[in-house]
C-alpha cells in the first residue's frame, strides 16, 4: 500500500500461517471421483497434522479452470510458538507425503509472510545484513 509522499506499508502477515493444496486428475475425472480422491486428502490431512488450526476443501471450484478435475485443500496452522515444525518444513512434509495419493497431483504451496498489500501479489524480498546471524534467525518468522 502506497501513502503519498513516498511512503510505503509493507504489512508482517505474522499470525496468518495457511498451507494452500493444489489437486489435480487427469482430464476426463468424473467429479464424483474427484470428489473422493478430495475426501481421501482431507481426511489423511486432519488425522495426520498436528498443527493444523481448520481445514476448507473444494472440489471443482467455479473460480478455477470450472473443470470437474480440480481441487484444493487450504490449511491454517497454529501459531508459530504452539508448533515445533516451521510452515516451511510442514509443506514439504505434506509434499512429500502426498506421493501416495497418486489418483492425480497434489503440491502445497504457503503464504507469502511478508506481503506490500492485503490481496495475493508479487512476493517482497528483502536484504538484511547483520554482524550477527544468529539474531536474524530468531527474528525469522517460523
Amino acid at each position: 500500500m502506497y501513502q503519498a509522499g513516498g511512503m510505503s506499508y509493507v504489512y508482517l502477515c505474522y499470525g496468518i500461517h495457511h498451507l494452500f493444496n493444489v489437486v489435480t486428475a487427469p482430464e476426463g475425472t468424473a467429479y464424483d471421483a474427484m470428489d473422493k480422491y478430495m475426501d481421501k486428502i482431507t481426511q489423511f490431512l486432519l488425522d495426520s497434522l498436528p498443527e493444523k488450526k481448520y481445514l476448507t476443501s473444494m472440489t471443482a471450484p467455479g473460480f478455477s479452470t470450472g473443470t470437474a478435475n480440480s481441487g484444493f485443500v487450504r490449511v491454517a496452522l497454529v501459531e508459530p510458538h504452539e508448533r515445533e515444525r516451521s510452515q516451511q518444513e510442514i509443506v514439504n512434509w505434506v509434499n512429500r507425503k502426498m506421493s501416495r495419493f497418486n489418483e492425480g497431483r497434489v503440491f502445497a504451496t504457503q503464504d507469502q509472510t511478508i506481503q506490500v498489500s492485503r490481496r495475493s501479489g508479487q512476493p517482497v524480498q528483502f536484504v538484511i545484513q547483520n554482524v550477527n546471524s544468529d539474531k536474524i534467525r530468531e527474528a525469522l518468522p517460523r
